[in-house]
């Protein structure tokens, strides 16, 4: 009887530490994504180096920059959010974008990446999205940046987002 309950112990315990042991996440990489759940307003778009007058750019895919300033982004714990721009006019999306983002760190480099979400396609099938570094971060702001080649000139879009409280 004492075998019994030694092996089922036993067999408890391995349970437990496989199950533990399974999760591929570190604590500080657990730690860094839930510093962005919530829900940000995305205050300020800017090119880096160059006059934002200069040029007319265009931002995810093909929404004019200024339609997204001032858009509501939405992070949640589970990875499904959405961003909603909040001007309406020629070239704004008229409803909000459902997404899937993750917080993701290679070679020592924070990105927030995401892909836009489509109604009756499953996210696996979903093969295209995007990736910015993480400049800087604290509970109250965030900067992104993402690379662009503006008339053979290589700069970044610089994303500045505040959180809202």
């Amino acid at each position: 009887m004492k075998r019994i309950i030694v092996a089922l112990s036993l067999l408890a315990s391995i349970s437990v530490f496989v199950a533990c042991s399974g999760s591929k996440k570190t604590a500080t990489e657990d730690t860094s994504k839930k510093s962005i759940y919530g829900t940000w307003t995305l205050t300020n778009i800017a090119l880096d180096g160059v006059t934002n007058d200069q040029f007319s750019v265009k931002i995810l895919g093909d929404i004019p920059r200024e339609c997204m300033m001032n858009s509501t982004w939405v992070f949640p714990y589970n990875g499904y959010g959405s961003y909603t721009s909040n001007l309406q006019g020629a070239g704004c999306p008229t409803q909000g974008q459902n997404i899937l983002w993750s917080r993701i760190t290679e070679n020592g480099v924070s990105y927030l990446q995401f892909k836009e979400l489509e109604s009756g396609i499953k996210d696996k099938k979903i093969t295209s999205g995007y990736r910015f570094e993480i400049v800087s971060q604290n509970a109250a702001n965030m900067v992104v940046r993402n690379p662009i080649n503006i008339a053979g000139k290589n700069t970044y879009i610089v994303y500045y987002f505040s959180k809202n409280q």
